[in-house]
C-alpha cells in the first residue's frame, strides 16, 4: 500500500513539474474552470494531542492554513465572497477562489478570522442551526475519547457481544473505523439514536463535545458583522437532505435560513447542503434552495467552477482540502488535471 502510494506521489510531482513549464496547457483550459470554491470545516492550533488519524481528516493547522492562502495569493488568484463570485466570478480576467467553512466550530472565529483579517479574504460560513443551539451530537469525536482512554472495548450492541482490541495506534484506528461503522450505517433505530445508546453504553455526555467545540448564537452575530463574512445556512440538523420526504427536507432548508436571519437581523443568501454529494443533494433540493431565494449553494462535488455554473449558481462544486494537500496536489487542482482525474474516476482523493 506505502509502495502505491508512494509511486502515485511521484507521479504526481512529476506530472506538476511539466505542467509548470507548459502553464498547465492543454488539461487546464478543458478542466481548470473560471475557479475553486474551497470547503474547510477546521482550523486548530499546533498541538501534541494524541489523536486517531482517521478522525482528523475534518480539520488544518493554523501554519497549514496560512500556507493555503498565500498559494493562492502566489499564484495571483482573486479572492472572492460568494456574494462577488455570483456577480462577477464568471467574467474576471483571472482566476478566482473563495473559502468557505461547513458547520459552525468554535475555532473558525478563534483560529481562521484572524487569518483571513491579515490577508484581507472574505469567507462564507456556513451554519447548521443546532451547533449553537448545542443539539448536534458530534459522535465521531465521542468514540474517538473513549477508544483513546481504553486499551479493549467490550460491549453488547443490539444483543451481539462487541469486543475490539485498542492498544497501538493501528488498532485505535482500525477500531475507531469499526465502531463508526455500527452508528453510520446500522439499520436499527437512527444514526442519532445509535449514537445516544454509544454515549449511554460508555456513560459519556452526547452534548459535551458539541459545547465545548461550537459557535455561540452571540459569536454568529459577531462574525456577521465582520466585513469579511457573510453567513450562509446549512439546515437546522445536517441530516442526509435526500432521505427526507418533501416536507421534510424543504424545512430543513428554509428553517436554516429564517432561524439564522432572526438570530444576526440579516439576509441570508447562500447554502451549504449537508454532505453535499450527488447521492445526498438531488435536483428535488436544488429546487427548495431556489424556492427559499438563496443565491447561491454549493455541493461537496469535487470540481472547479465551469463556465457553465454561471447558470447552476445553486449547485456549485467544491474542493475539499486536508493536510495530506501538499504544494503539487494544489498545482494539479490549478491546472485542472486532478478535477479530470477525478470526472474519469482515476482518483477518489
Amino acid at each position: 500500500m506505502k509502495e502505491k502510494s508512494s509511486g502515485k506521489i511521484r507521479a504526481m510531482q512529476m506530472a506538476a513539474k511539466y505542467l509548470k513549464l507548459t502553464g498547465g496547457f492543454p488539461i487546464r483550459n478543458i478542466y481548470g474552470g473560471v475557479g475553486q470554491i474551497l470547503m474547510f470545516h477546521r482550523v486548530i492550533p499546533e498541538n501534541n494531542r494524541e489523536r486517531i488519524w482517521s478522525n482528523s481528516y475534518l480539520e488544518v493547522t493554523t501554519g497549514y492554513f496560512e500556507k493555503v492562502i498565500q498559494y493562492y495569493k502566489k499564484h495571483n488568484f482573486e479572492f472572492l465572497s460568494l456574494d462577488e463570485l455570483a456577480s462577477k466570478g464568471f467574467s474576471l480576467k483571472k482566476k478566482f477562489v473563495a473559502f468557505t467553512f461547513d458547520d459552525g466550530f468554535k475555532d473558525n472565529f478563534y483560529h481562521a478570522l484572524p487569518l483571513m483579517r491579515k490577508y484581507d479574504v472574505p469567507f462564507s460560513l456556513y451554519l447548521t442551526t443546532d451547533f449553537p443551539d448545542h443539539k448536534s451530537i458530534l459522535w465521531w469525536n465521542t468514540v474517538e475519547d473513549v477508544i483513546l482512554k481504553n486499551h479493549k472495548l467490550s460491549f453488547e450492541w443490539f444483543g451481539a457481544p462487541m469486543q475490539f482490541h485498542c492498544s497501538s495506534p493501528d488498532e485505535k484506528n482500525e477500531t475507531f473505523g469499526a465502531i463508526h461503522s455500527l452508528i453510520q450505517e446500522g439499520t436499527q433505530l437512527t444514526i442519532r439514536e445509535r449514537a445516544l445508546m454509544f454515549c449511554q453504553i460508555f456513560g459519556v455526555d452526547p452534548y459535551g463535545s458539541i459545547k465545548e467545540l461550537a459557535l455561540s448564537w452571540d459569536e454568529v452575530r459577531q462574525l456577521s458583522k465582520d466585513n469579511l463574512v457573510a453567513i450562509g445556512a446549512h439546515s437546522v440538523s445536517h441530516p442526509v437532505l435526500s432521505q427526507l420526504s418533501d416536507e421534510d427536507s424543504f424545512n430543513e432548508i428554509s428553517q436554516s435560513k429564517l432561524r439564522i436571519e432572526k438570530e444576526i437581523g440579516m439576509k441570508v443568501s447562500h447554502f451549504s447542503y449537508p454532505f453535499g454529494g450527488k447521492k445526498e443533494a438531488s435536483p428535488r433540493e436544488y429546487e427548495f434552495a431556489r424556492k427559499c431565494n438563496f443565491e447561491t449553494a454549493v455541493t461537496t462535488v469535487s470540481a472547479s467552477v465551469m463556465k457553465s455554473h454561471q447558470t447552476k449558481l445553486l449547485q456549485l462544486p467544491r474542493i475539499a482540502v486536508g493536510m495530506s494537500m501538499q504544494e503539487d496536489t494544489f498545482d494539479l487542482l490549478r491546472f485542472g488535471v486532478i478535477q479530470m482525474m477525478r470526472s474519469n474516476g482515476t482518483v477518489s482523493f
